[in-house]
């Protein structure tokens, strides 16, 4: 079957037979989740199997040996496999091999042209992969869409140039990407977790994860009153914390599963089946989806992730644009991103133009980095939702209150602000009037409180709804 690329993977193609036809031996190609790098890498596969080429294919984990197998099926490519418990025929013009395999029997196989997926990976298994096949001639070709490994150092210890695609905001536009809205929705504290090699120490963090059933449960009202019935991935920290969580979503009557690279593959394509048909409604995970585990490949249909629930928090950029990326798969309705880990904080927003490279990212980077997501983002008060500074929320509305600055704050001040950003976050959940007056009894105010607060939501909500029944007759004249 011939492979028709879009217009910007023709000119990535191109960027790349460019690199390698000028003498480049070991090339990373950087290209945004959701653009199509697999099919890509088999386009390139296929030009070099008609001048009599032959090549491998490399993923990192078991998982992705079917989906690739999937993808070279559809396009007619010729194949065996270099895995465990798999078909390998040695005349086979390519091979899809998994990491764990090939570094224990490189020898079997001599390919013209080496592809490692997901690059960013980056084990030292990946790193003698390359370096064995690079010392008997054979061209190295990495894909990734984020060219650094999870700890912010560089790839240049194995690739020697790099050719990049479209930005995320360039595929947006374009519609090859989705569009999104993201809130940030729950404030974490992380104080007393320490840092080991550019990233939070995992066992602290999971225990705090672990711990914090209040973040769990903003997770699940914030999904049930503003996304309920969409489709939703939730990043977790650790299996137990994924595992917790997924229960959380089931006791609140919202079908949910949990899902890992123990899960067995028959019981996790039965997940994604009911998934996809909307038998359930939410899947929580940790790694599993960041490192180019597609749905759709999985099940052979169409699967689309329409919300996400971030409960994960990182230091690595890395590892935050492969959570975004699983969300923006192009889709009619714009992607809910709700933030519940303060990550905005750290990395921005998904369709910030980043500046890729092969060198490490180091501390001076990563400080401008969360100096820019300040100085470009803001949080409304009253819905969370994360935007450009702006005089009020595009989202809902709110007018941000002109505020005196002030040079020094003490932490009775930051005690109040927070108080106050609490007591905000309670009654923007508030729907119903029972609500209200659930939240009156707590605060021991009087039953006409709650009725006057209903009143005004209520109102304000009717005034929204006629403005935009105005706006849409006038359009229409």
């Amino acid at each position: 079957m011939v492979i028709n690329l879009f217009n910007d993977q023709n000119r990535l193609v191109n960027k790349a037979r460019s690199s390698i036809g000028g003498g480049c031996k070991s090339l990373l190609i950087q290209a945004a989740t959701g653009c199509g790098k697999s099919v890509m890498g088999t386009y390139m596969i296929q030009q070099a199997n008609l001048r009599g080429n032959s090549c491998a294919f490399v993923v990192p984990r078991r998982e992705l040996l079917s989906q690739m197998a999937e993808t070279w099926y559809k396009f007619g490519v010729n194949y065996s496999y270099v895995a465990s418990g798999q078909f390998f025929d040695p005349q086979s013009q390519n091979h899809i091999c998994s990491m764990q395999t090939l570094i224990k029997r490189p020898e079997v196989i001599n390919p013209k042209i080496l592809f490692i997926d997901e690059t960013h990976y980056a084990t030292t298994q990946l790193k003698r992969i390359a370096e064995y096949y690079a010392d008997r001639g054979t061209i190295i070709i990495g894909l990734s869409a984020t060219p650094w490994r999870m700890n912010g150092k560089g790839l240049g210890d194995i690739y020697s140039d790099m050719v990049e695609g479209e930005t995320v905001r360039w595929l947006i536009d374009n519609k090859r990407l989705s569009q999104y809205e993201m809130f940030g929705v729950s404030s974490p504290d992380f104080s007393g977790i320490d840092t080991v090699n550019g990233e939070y120490k995992k066992k602290q963090m999971d225990e705090r994860m672990e711990q914090d059933r209040v973040l769990i449960g903003d997770a699940v009202g914030h999904y049930k009153k503003h996304a309920s019935g969409k489709l939703n991935v939730v990043f977790c920290q650790s299996i137990k914390h994924s595992k917790i969580t997924a229960q959380a979503f089931k006791d609140a009557g919202i079908p949910a599963a949990h899902m890992d690279a123990e899960t067995p593959s028959h019981v996790r394509r039965q997940m994604i089946q009911d998934y996809a048909d909307r038998k359930l409604h939410v899947l929580t995970n940790v790694d599993l989806m960041c490192f180019g585990f597609d749905l759709a490949s999985q099940v052979g249909r169409d699967v689309t992730v329409e919300c996400m629930s971030d409960l994960r928090p990182t230091q690595s950029l890395a590892l935050q644009m492969q959570k975004w990326g699983r969300v923006l798969r192009m889709k009619d309705q714009p992607a809910l991103i709700f933030d519940h880990a303060n990550n905005f904080k750290k990395h921005g927003a998904p369709c910030w133009d980043r500046e890729w490279t092969l060198s490490d990212r180091n501390r001076k980077q990563r400080k401008e980095a969360e100096e820019e997501a300040e100085e470009k983002q803001r949080q409304c008060e009253f819905c969370f939702h994360i935007h450009e500074p702006a005089p009020k929320c595009p989202k809902c509305g709110f007018v941000y209150p002109i505020r005196e600055r002030k040079i020094e704050e003490v932490d009775g001040d930051l005690e109040k602000i927070e108080i106050k950003q609490t007591r905000r976050r309670e009654e923007y959940m508030c729907d119903t009037l029972e609500d209200w007056e659930g939240l009156a009894k707590e605060r021991g105010h009087k039953s006409g409180w709650a009725k006057i607060r209903h009143g005004q939501r209520v109102k304000n909500e009717a005034e929204k709804l006629a403005a935009k029944l105005n706006q849409a007759q006038g359009s229409l004249l």
